[in-house]
This record gives structure tokens, C-alpha cells and sequence, in this order.
């Protein structure tokens, strides 16, 4: 285990934030069914985005996200061993850290981004303020 900061940019955003400077790094390998599941969303992600990008508000690219949460869903189910609201049994350290980075991504970031685009979808909203989409992944120039 490592127990420091690589870059100086790191530390000044954990400062900012508040957080302790000597949080210590976890270096994992994930499972090849984790990064199977977890490139599969993101890969659903950027096709709607490019269909976006192309003033193509399509509805089946956002069905396909939620098509890979559901199975991401499913995997982190999968990795806990028991049903939802039941204390997790992890057969390894490993499922424990998979778990709990999808699980966090899925309730913070992919499930506010597709409710907000499928609210969207529903009201045949005119135009869109980019600053109410709900944020995918972090920009760098937010963190400076």
C-alpha cells in the first residue's frame, strides 16, 4: 500500500476539499468481469453523448445506459452474495472495493444523469442549461 500523494495538483484539490493529505492509496486490480461492466456503461455513456453532440436527443441511446445499470446492478449484487438491505458478505477485499466504487458511482453519477435526461426526454423540453445536467465525470478545470 502506498501512503502518499503523487502530484502536487492532487494534494491542493484534497486541501481545498478538506481532506486529510495523508489519505492512503489503495492500489487494486479490478476483475475482468468488473471492467467489463464498468466500460460497458461508460461506452453507453459516450454514444449517447455523441448522438447529443449531433442535436439527437435519443431516447434508445438513454434506454441503453440504463440497460448497463441494470446489469451493473446486477453484479454488484452479485459481488455482496446477499439480497438488497441484507449486510454484504465480500469473499474477498477485492469485491469489497468493486462494490462499493460501482455502487457509488451508479446512485451519484449515472442514475441523476439518466433521471435528468429521461425528465428531458418526457417534457420535450426546448433547450437545455448545461450547467443543470447532472455530472458524469469530474472536469479537471473544476478541481483548480
Amino acid at each position: 500500500m502506498k501512503n502518499n500523494i503523487t502530484k502536487l495538483r492532487d494534494a491542493r484539490v484534497f486541501k481545498r476539499k478538506g481532506w486529510p493529505l495523508n489519505l492512503p492509496v489503495k492500489e487494486v486490480t479490478f476483475s475482468t468481469e468488473y471492467s467489463v461492466r464498468w466500460f460497458a456503461l461508460h461506452k453507453a455513456h459516450d454514444r449517447f453523448m455523441r448522438a447529443l453532440a449531433k442535436n439527437q436527443l435519443r431516447a434508445d441511446k438513454l434506454r441503453t445506459i440504463s440497460a448497463e445499470m441494470q446489469k451493473c446492478d446486477a453484479f454488484i449484487g452479485k459481488l455482496t452474495g446477499v439480497p438488497p438491505g441484507e449486510e454484504p458478505n465480500f469473499k474477498t477485499e477485492r469485491d469489497k472495493y468493486e462494490c462499493l466504487l460501482m455502487s457509488y458511482f451508479i446512485a451519484e453519477r449515472a442514475m441523476p444523469f439518466v433521471n435528468f435526461w429521461r425528465d428531458v426526454l418526457a417534457s420535450d423540453a426546448g433547450g437545455v442549461n448545461s450547467m443543470d445536467v447532472p455530472k458524469w465525470y469530474d472536469d479537471a478545470e473544476d478541481e483548480r
